[in-house]
């Protein structure tokens, strides 16, 4: 032991010890500095008994400190063991069940998919003409196609596939612009019933093409296809004079009534008064009135029945599909624009298209 009156370079720890063992402590204590022999050890055996004490006296000092700050306080049965019970004011969270997973949803065919859809579609009583076209598309070709790609559900689809199913694809112009946005609704159909999470068509781009507008037939024109109905048809064939007054009259139907082929086949009967053509405006539904020639009406109000009359319609019989009976007028067409040899400027033959308006027949 050394007294020293400058600066303490001791810890004061030791000093603490010292103090604690009731050792005269007149300065600062160097451990360093112990004699040797047996009054350093007791030196050492004090300090470390000391240190003992207060180790003891800290601990029981932090255990009433931590028992004032926890929420939970022992009770009096549980003393000595390690059981705790709530404070009074404490009140434990009221325990939540887990709600029970929901258990996966078995993946849908592709098979499965288009049955609903060609269902849905017959439900929603959409035309035969549009129906036929579904069967096509699905059944007839992404079935096929899936299958021979041994794709099963529908899942694995995704756009890489569509556009490989688009190249093979044989159709042009417009009805492959139709068949893919066919496509498109069958899969946002199968998005909304939850078949599938995403629409893999939608990245599909618009196809591009250019539509050529189709010629029309002029007044002149008109007229050579008029004198061509006089003389078309074998003169000995059966029921030739009929056949040719039946085609005369749609041909002027179509003329002035402005129809489309479909439309003036199924025309009723009842559509025509006092002269003018009852029809509807496609986007409104309102009823107008379509002023006739006389000519026109004549025609009309004579023209022969066919082989299987029915009062109703004027040109149909109202057997069978109506796209049978205009296919039918289509290739008495073919044969009666043969006849009038109507060239266009390029010495190629003008022809009327199927889903041409007729109005375009005479213009000038």
């Amino acid at each position: 032991m050394s007294g020293s009156g400058g600066e303490n370079p001791y810890s004061p720890f030791t000093l603490v010890i010292l103090q604690t063992a009731n050792m005269p402590v007149t300065g600062y204590f160097d451990a360093a500095a112990a004699p040797n022999g047996s009054e350093g050890e007791s030196i050492i055996n004090a300090s470390v008994k000391a240190q003992e004490r207060v180790t003891g006296t800290l601990l029981k000092s932090m255990e009433a400190w931590t028992k004032e700050l926890s929420p939970f306080s022992p009770s009096p049965e549980s003393e000595g063991k390690q059981v705790y019970e709530p404070l009074a004011d404490q009140k434990p969270a009221p325990f939540e069940e887990a709600a029970p997973l929901k258990p996966a949803k078995p993946r849908v065919t592709i098979e499965t998919a288009v049955e609903a859809y060609m269902a849905d579609a017959r439900s929603r009583e959409l035309r035969p003409s549009t129906i036929s076209k579904h069967e096509t598309t699905f059944r007839k070709q992404f079935l096929v196609w899936t299958r021979a790609q041994e794709l099963k559900y529908l899942d694995d689809i995704d756009l890489d596939a569509l556009l490989t199913f688009r190249s093979t694809w044989k159709d042009e112009g417009i009805s492959k612009q139709k068949k893919q946005e066919r496509l498109i609704g069958f899969f946002r159909e199968c998005t909304k019933r939850s078949y599938i999470s995403q629409n893999p068509a939608a990245g599909m781009r618009k196809i591009k093409f250019v539509q050529i507008p189709t010629d029309y037939f002029t007044c002149e024109e008109f007229e050579q296809i008029i004198a061509a109905t006089y003389i078309c048809g074998d003169d000995d064939g059966y029921r030739v004079d009929e056949n040719r007054m039946r085609l005369r009259a749609i041909t002027l139907l179509l003329r002035w009534g402005g129809l489309r082929i479909g439309d003036a086949v199924t025309l009723e009967r009842s559509r025509l008064h006092k002269g003018s053509l009852l029809l509807y405006q496609a986007k409104t539904g309102i009823p107008v009135y379509v002023p006739l020639p006389p000519h026109v009406v004549e025609a009309l109000n004579t023209v022969p029945p066919s082989l299987r009359p029915n009062p109703r319609y004027f040109f149909w019989s109202g057997n069978g599909e109506p796209e049978t009976a205009v296919s039918h007028w289509q290739r008495s067409y073919r044969r009666l624009f043969k006849l009038t040899n109507i060239m266009k400027p390029d010495k190629k033959k003008k022809k009327r298209e199927r889903s041409v308006n007729p109005i375009l027949f005479c213009s000038g």
